[in-house]
């Protein structure tokens, strides 16, 4: 016999045995059910053909059989769903759970006492849905995030005079407070759309404004450089040394050293003062013990290493740096480079003011979004 046709043969009988072996199981499914529909219709008698209308389903496994009891003919009755059960002990028994817990079997004495419990079960669950469905009601009469709408909240409204007709000064009082948060909502919304409004006005005026501001100080920066470049002439100053009385860090004992400035000329004037710069600025100093004069020696503004000359900052009114100017505080005063740079400069223009009534959040805003920095400038 070819191997591959011995192969199908086997994978063919394979498959019969297991459709034979599932028909078999549904034949045994089958029986199993009718013999526990029968057990069960003569153990409860004439109480089954008054059940069986009433099934809702059926659930089989494990040799048990349970048929839930419950919809709206059993609501008629005034009773909760319950289930009865046939188990593995060929038993009928009646019980409020679909896996109930020990050995049962029906009693028609202690019958009586079960479906009182279920009516109970029932108006307790009748009650629970109630007070679920005011509660639900009472939500949407009273919360704008229930009932965003007056149509809904009267909805609710209307439900909870049907459902406690008793509680209407309540379900009226939750009504008006909603009214009250809705009308204040309406106000808040109307708020910040006047907000949003003034604050696209301002914002483009705004935009007008930075654009023109931009081109200024572009131009001031411009003009601050070529200012910088006449400022940064090269000049001469000398290293004067002079005598001192000092003290040795580790003795304390007094001693002579010397001690230098630089100063702007190779000598002293007529009344014995040098000229020295001193922290930038140049002041007379006289000095009676001379030591050595130095020089002369030569540097830019732009390119001190002896510390010798003074720095002018220019800032935009937003605070952008538009330039910084060195300068000889020798041949110029520090106020009258301020000049210089306050005359070659153009003026900036005036900022715009928000518009009134708009908020200064919305304000900072707008002018964020122009100016397009992370924070907002409050």
């Amino acid at each position: 016999m070819n191997t591959t046709n011995l192969i199908d043969q086997l994978i063919t009988t394979a498959e019969q045995a297991k459709i034979d072996a599932q028909a078999a199981e549904g034949r045994q499914r089958q029986e199993f059910i009718e013999r526990a529909e029968q057990s069960i219709a003569a153990t409860l008698g004439e109480l089954w053909n008054t059940l069986q209308p009433h099934v809702v389903k059926a659930v089989d496994g494990d040799k048990r059989l349970r048929v839930l009891i419950g919809g709206e003919g059993l609501a008629a009755m005034q009773l909760a769903p319950f289930w009865v059960h046939y188990d593995t002990f060929n038993e009928v028994f009646l019980d409020w759970s679909e896996h109930p817990s020990g050995r049962k079997s029906y009693n028609p004495q202690t019958a009586g006492v079960f479906f009182a419990e279920r009516r109970v079960a029932f108006f307790k669950q009748q009650a629970d849905a109630l007070k679920e469905r005011i509660q639900d009601a009472t939500y949407r009469a009273r919360w704008l995030s229930y009932s965003p709408t007056p149509e809904r909240a009267d909805a609710a409204l209307a439900e909870l005079l049907e459902l406690a007709p008793e509680r209407e000064t309540e379900w009226r009082r939750l009504r008006a407070e909603w009214q009250a948060d809705y009308d204040q909502q309406q106000e808040r919304n109307a708020w910040e759309a006047r907000q949003q409004e003034l604050k696209a006005e301002y914002q483009a005026t705004y935009a007008v404004y930075w654009e023109e501001y931009q081109l200024v100080l572009a131009e001031n920066r411009r003009r601050i450089g070529e200012l910088r470049a006449q400022l940064d002439e090269p000049f001469t100053f000398w290293r004067l040394g002079y005598g001192i009385v000092a003290s040795d860090e580790d003795s304390g004992e007094r001693c002579v050293d010397t001690a230098y400035v630089y100063v702007t000329h190779a000598t002293f004037d007529a009344a014995g003062f040098w000229t020295v710069f001193d922290g930038n600025r140049i002041a007379p100093r006289r000095y009676t013990h001379l030591v050595s004069v130095e020089g002369p020696l030569l540097c830019r503004p732009t390119d001190d290493p002896y510390g010798v000359h003074d720095t002018y900052r220019i800032n935009a009114p937003d605070g952008a740096g538009v330039g910084e100017l060195r300068y000889n505080p020798a041949a110029v005063s520090h106020a009258d480079v301020a000049d210089m740079a306050n005359t070659v400069q153009l003026a900036y223009p005036d900022e715009p003011e928000p518009p009134a009534g708009l908020e200064t959040f919305y304000a900072a805003d707008a002018r964020r979004k122009v100016v397009q920095k992370d924070e907002i400038p409050y």
